[in-house]
């Protein structure tokens, strides 16, 4: 199987599909030119263990646009983690009306993917190399955001931590993650009286759930941990 080939396009389409996740064509062909550019760029930079397009397409794509099934249709998305461009670059895609907004701490990751923006033309995306508690200090980002997104940035606690401050009034937090999320949401929520940022009465009470899914055609198990805010005012300071 090649990168780009029909076989490959119709693998992400399927298995996306069966998430209840609609791909269209012109969305695939685009995951090629990303997937493609990852490859290219991984000879330079550690990117990504995963080469082998069969896996490339199910583990970071398909896993990626799996996230679509908590999303809102638009609004503004912040990628916490971004590294290669997952989440957010796929989600960016698929969904174009979402104004999405990539950070990640390593500058050549963020070089990498201010390239993938230019060369698909994504309107309305950005790339930012700086640390979320500094981008949680400006205004032009704190207590913007309608989601906040991650895939593999933290433990729950952590990413709580970090995305709440950029969290808009009724947004919601999305943690994408295997089989350590019951058990993240018990801890976090045993330690909340120790995380006086989360229970502190000046920030939104948040509610969770858990979507839970088999992610085709693997059965490998995922879960989306998704925390709701209030629709009352945010705390920017945890």
């Amino acid at each position: 199987m090649m990168i780009g080939s029909s076989e490959w396009q119709h693998l992400i389409r399927d298995a996306a599909g069966r998430l209840g996740v609609e791909i269209g064509a012109a969305a695939t062909e685009k995951f090629a030119v990303h997937a493609q550019e990852l490859l290219r760029w991984n000879q330079k930079m550690n990117l990504t263990a995963i080469t082998d397009p069969a896996a490339l397409a199910l583990k970071h794509f398909v896993d990626a646009v799996s996230a679509l099934r908590v999303l809102p249709p638009g609004g503004r998305l912040l990628d916490i983690g971004s590294g290669a461009g997952f989440p957010g670059i796929p989600l960016k895609i698929a969904r174009p009306a979402l104004a999405v907004t990539l950070v990640d701490a390593s500058r050549r990751k963020v070089s990498f993917l201010t390239h993938l923006i230019r060369i698909l033309a994504l309107k309305e995306t950005a790339a930012r190399h700086v640390r979320v508690e500094d981008l949680a200090a400006d205004p032009q980002y704190a207590g913007r955001f309608d989601v906040v997104v991650c895939r593999a940035f933290s433990d729950l606690a952590g990413f709580v931590a970090a995305g709440l401050p950029l969290l808009a009034p009724g947004g919601r937090l999305v943690a994408m993650k295997g089989r350590t999320a019951e058990a993240e949401v018990a801890a976090l929520t045993h330690a909340r009286d120790g995380l006086g940022r989360v229970t502190s009465p000046a920030l939104p009470q948040l509610t969770v759930r858990i979507d839970t899914f088999a992610l085709p055609p693997s059965g490998d198990r995922r879960a989306i941990v998704v925390l709701q805010a209030a629709k009352g005012p945010a705390s920017r300071n945890p």
